[in-house]
């Protein structure tokens, strides 16, 4: 039994060893204050959401501590009721050498820190970077990757440019997930819902709209009268109306 769960181990590590991060030559002369900013996710390893985009910003650049802040939509029943809103996780990157920018401390909240090294930019329209777990782990080491736009699409000589850099690693760049940045509202800040009111109007209205329609086989429809608006000044006031606009959006800080 024991020589068993030894050769299972080993063949194991074997399967594992070619997934493992490769040595990435960090990208020379790198501009951290360069890649700032609003970026769209096009390509990552083991994505399972659309529409997903990054925000980096500096916190403290003297100390080369930097955040990055990535957006998903929400989806499911929440999205049946009107409560569309937005998913955001905090993630921080920490240069550990501001000598050498391109190679950074990534940390996932309650989780582990990753090696992330810039592979490649342009600043203006593409990045890619390389995510590698800086703990062992039984899962092995898989490289995770992450190519991003500053634009929902990604002209083709640009994703030419970062397929060439990723194959000279041996990482297949075909086997790298799609993200789909298409039909992707979002509002600058985030979506704003009404809190209260707009979730009560909403629900009242999917039931008169079922009870309605079966009422309205059984008894003739009534004239509509039109109600006037009240003239009350406060009317639109939220301490008055008990309607706030609340930034539903979730992070991990």
């Amino acid at each position: 039994m024991y020589r068993l769960a030894v050769a299972l181990f080993f063949a194991y590590a074997l399967c594992q060893s070619e997934a493992k991060c490769p040595n990435i030559e960090p990208m020379s002369d790198f501009y951290m204050e360069g890649i700032l900013g609003h970026w769209y996710v096009i390509q990552r390893t083991g994505a399972n959401s659309d529409c997903l985009t990054d925000e980096i910003q500096a916190v403290n650049a003297r100390k080369g501590h930097y955040e990055l802040t990535q957006t998903s939509p929400s989806g499911g029943l929440v999205n049946a009721f009107g409560l569309r809103h937005e998913h955001n996780f905090k993630f921080r990157m920490q240069i550990p050498n501001l000598s050498n920018p391109a190679v950074m401390d990534f940390t996932f909240p309650v989780m582990n820190s990753y090696k992330l090294t810039v592979l490649d930019t342009d600043y203006d329209n593409y990045l890619v970077f390389v995510l590698c777990n800086k703990r062992f782990s039984l899962l092995g080491n898989v490289p995770v990757v992450v190519i991003l736009s500053r634009t929902p699409t990604i002209e083709p000589q640009y994703l030419e440019t970062v397929y060439s850099k990723l194959l000279a690693y041996s990482i297949n760049p075909f086997t790298i997930k799609m993200v789909n940045q298409h039909q992707c509202a979002r509002g600058e800040q985030g979506v704003l819902i009404n809190t209260a009111t707009n979730i009560l109007d909403t629900l009242k209205h999917t039931v008169d709209g079922i009870t309605g329609g079966i009422t309205g086989v059984l008894q003739p429809k009534q004239p509509v009268k039109p109600v006037p608006k009240p003239k009350d000044e406060n009317e639109y006031d939220p301490s008055v109306t008990g309607e706030y606009n609340i930034d539903v959006r979730s992070s991990f800080t």
